[in-house]
């Protein structure tokens, strides 16, 4: 089963429901760099010299539904975030903007597995679903088939940890 962040109605899984939105910015010039500041919650993908992808937090969801809402105000308040760290953004203009229901497990990672017999689900996948949904899917397979087993780290029965929400945030634990 893949029924994006609709899949806790179906099936007992726990996932963490939240709305992911994106905002194409054009100015005079944008940064030619990604930019994730996790402090000032902002994220700039460059699209080309004059165009960018911006985002901002992430908001929690009660309903997947309510996940394609967003304020007229959202891609200004961003902008505003952004402007703060890169000044540059405040010559950028939203062109268009875009949002989603989006969910991932409570520790950041998809669950992928077995959740009642023969029942098989692939959820959580973060707003990657384009990327990581082809080799998911086969380890999916191939668990449902018996020549694979489950990993345990994307296992629908493993516990929610209470540690970094991001996977990125659990690599970069004890560097310092």
């Amino acid at each position: 089963m893949a029924a994006g962040p609709w899949t806790p109605s179906l099936v007992k899984v726990n996932l963490r429901l939240y709305r992911c939105s994106a905002h194409s910015v054009e100015g005079e010039r944008v940064p030619n760099m990604i930019v994730e500041d996790d402090v000032n919650e902002f994220y700039v993908v460059p699209e080309s010299g004059k165009r960018a992808i911006v985002g901002g937090p992430d908001s929690t969801l009660s309903r997947p539904e309510d996940g394609f809402r967003y304020e007229p105000s959202e891609p200004y308040e961003v902008l505003e975030r952004v402007s703060r760290r890169m000044p540059v953004a405040e010559l950028m203009r939203p062109m268009s903007s875009w949002s989603a229901p989006c969910a991932s497990g409570p520790d950041g990672l998809p669950v992928v597995g077995e959740v009642d017999d023969r029942v098989y689900v692939i959820a959580g996948l973060d707003g990657a679903g384009l990327t990581l949904s082809p080799a998911l899917s086969r380890l999916l397979v191939e668990i449902a088939e018996g020549t694979a087993d489950e990993d345990p780290l994307l296992s629908p029965a493993r516990k929610a940890l209470d540690g970094p929400l991001e996977p990125f945030d659990s690599i970069c634990v004890g560097l310092s």
